[in-house]
């Protein structure tokens, strides 16, 4: 009988991994889609306060993109994290405002090279 419980306990326990593989692509699927750049319309991306804004947005929307199930579960915390990085980088890059990707590259640390392009 315990053989039983041990093989019930292994599928089971398969059939869990595969479901979470399964869910887990869904959600970066929806999260892949719901990464739109907001609107920054309404600013001046020459001026550091209408950069800051932005910054603030978009860093908003993809942490609301990204947003993680269950905070109590590490691992998607983590998971929400790196996409939402992900998101903010392809957003700020989306955006092609030299003022901008320098202060996004001074918030995470990368170098903040302005150049012009020819």
């Amino acid at each position: 009988m315990k053989f039983a419980t041990v093989k019930f306990t292994l599928k089971t326990a398969i059939s869990c991994a595969l479901l979470a593989t399964f869910l887990g692509s869904l959600s970066a699927t929806a999260v892949a889609g719901a990464g739109q750049l907001p609107n920054l319309a309404d600013l001046d991306l020459t001026q550091s306060a209408g950069v800051t804004t932005a910054y603030a947005r978009i860093r908003s929307a993809a942490r609301r993109a990204c947003e993680p199930q269950d905070v109590r579960v590490l691992v998607e915390v983590a998971r929400a994290n790196r996409c939402a990085e992900q998101m903010i980088a392809r957003m700020v890059d989306g955006a092609d405002a030299s003022a901008l990707t320098a202060y996004y590259h001074s918030k995470v640390g990368l170098p903040t090279t302005v150049g012009s392009r020819q």
